[in-house]
């Protein structure tokens, strides 16, 4: 125990000795219990000095599996060099970013940091500092993985916590399906908040969710998350994405998908994203042309009062996708909302969105001309059945575009591809766009609709 403390010792105890808060007598029957407003990892024997050899996995571990209910981590640098491991309800929370700090010394292998798979758990108020640490890993790495993808836990907060340089990643340039860093992965999980975080360089997304009935992301602050900063899956329920700040300052911008991530896979075991508020988010930054939002095969969705400013297309630096080096960067230019179709074989999960409200946000055009930007992009692409997108509003959005070479290409495009739009009402926008000084900016139409075949009209 590295903690000063008074204990008192009770000849009729038996409470099981726990080497911190209950220490057993080599010579005598009893305990000596400890007198302290509350536990901390300190009573267990962490050190939380920072040293080299001065290691506190397993101290941490042994306090949260003693079941303290509340548990402090005070200001102080620990190296916590394993996973920890949260299997019963706890409150963990430490004196904020720059007090109470975690050094995250992983090797290749492994793959979760905090794991928590119990109901009724909060954790607040730490930081996690990978500075320096090797980045090569043989697989993903999560910060803070919130489920076991089988058993459904509820009710799991996780506030005020700090995560920098999260960089883990496979062997060579970060590539679609990678080894890559999240930070906050949740599968299988109700009734969960994530609010006031900061995450400040990672290789992966702040936030991965899936399969989640509940779901509260509220006043985070993400910088330069490479993979999706804001990403549900698909299988997410009951949520909101309200008041995050999300900045992208890589030069390659944002990979594929945007700032804000709505996907359901093609995968038909998750159900899809339904019953969703995006709200007050502004995005701003370097982005791919896969959207700064991207929705795809979502329902029920109101999409309102964000703000898309200081914008810019990332450079040409090719990643690689399928195995192939991708250029796609040149040429498609970038999108503010994209709304779009997941998946060749469409089934009963995945397919076009439907009941969708896009209003009141506003659209800064991006700072470069490097392809044909849209502000608000929906269509219907990627499936064989040949399913409309259904029941779409786009009303009272302001589409500000200063110079053609600070432009709009197009304000709202409807394309109706392979399977179409039905139901449509677009009323009450302000879009400016202009014609850009390159062959691959050409002016689509402040409101254009178009269809490609016999299946994929707009109307209604």
């Amino acid at each position: 125990d590295n903690t000063p403390r008074v204990y008192w010792y009770d000849h009729t105890s038996t409470e099981t000795a726990n080497g911190g808060t209950v220490v057993q007598s080599p010579y005598r029957s009893g305990r000596y219990l400890g007198q302290f407003g509350g536990i901390t990892v300190m009573d267990f024997g962490a050190y939380g000095t920072g040293a080299p050899y001065q290691f506190d996995a397993d101290a941490v571990q042994r306090a949260v599996a003693s079941n303290p209910g509340k548990l402090f981590f005070p200001p102080g640098t620990y190296r916590v060099h394993e996973m920890v491991t949260i299997d019963s309800p706890v409150e963990i929370f430490g004196a904020g970013a720059g007090h109470t700090v975690i050094r995250p010394e992983l090797g290749p292998a492994g793959t979760n940091y905090f794991y928590i798979t119990s109901s009724d758990v909060a954790i607040r108020q730490l930081e996690i500092d990978g500075t320096g640490l090797p980045m090569n890993s043989y697989e993903s790495k999560y910060a803070f993985k919130v489920g076991d993808g089988s058993n459904t836990y509820q009710n799991v907060e996780l506030s005020g916590l700090t995560l920098r340089h999260w960089k883990f990643k496979g062997s060579g340039a970060l590539t679609v399906n990678q080894k890559v860093g999240h930070c906050f992965y949740i599968d299988t999980v109700d009734n969960v908040t994530l609010e006031n975080n900061v995450v400040d360089d990672a290789s992966g997304s702040a936030v991965f969710a899936k399969q989640v009935d509940g779901l509260d992301v509220r006043d985070n602050r993400i910088h330069d998350a490479f993979w999706h900063p804001i990403h549900l899956e698909g299988g997410v329920l009951n949520f909101q994405i309200t008041d995050n700040r999300v900045i992208s300052d890589s030069a390659y911008g944002v990979y594929w998908g945007g700032a804000i991530d709505l996907i359901t896979r093609h995968n038909q075991s998750l159900a899809r994203n339904q019953y969703g508020l995006v709200r007050g988010n502004w995005m701003m930054g370097n982005y791919s042309y896969g959207g700064v939002m991207r929705v795809l095969s979502a329902e029920d969705l109101v999409i309102e009062d964000n703000v898309f400013v200081d914008l810019a297309e990332g450079s040409l630096v090719p990643v690689v996708y399928h195995g192939a080096p991708h250029y796609a960067y040149e040429t498609e230019g970038l999108v503010g909302i994209r709304v779009d179709t997941f998946g060749a074989g469409v089934g009963q999960e995945s397919g076009p969105c439907k009941n969708l409200t896009i209003q009141n946000n506003t659209f800064h055009a991006p700072t470069n001309a490097t392809g044909s930007h849209k502000a608000v992009y929906l269509t219907n692409n990627h499936q064989s059945y040949r399913q409309p997108m259904e029941d779409v509003v786009v009303s009272d959005n302001r589409i500000y575009s200063a110079r053609p070479e600070v432009s709009w290409a197009s304000g709202v495009i409807f394309h109706g591809l392979n399977g179409g739009v039905e139901g449509v009402e677009v009323a009450d926008n302000h879009v400016v766009v202009h014609a850009g000084p390159n062959k691959h900016y050409v002016v689509s139409g402040a409101i254009g609709f178009l269809a490609n075949n016999a299946g994929g009209g707009v109307t209604d």
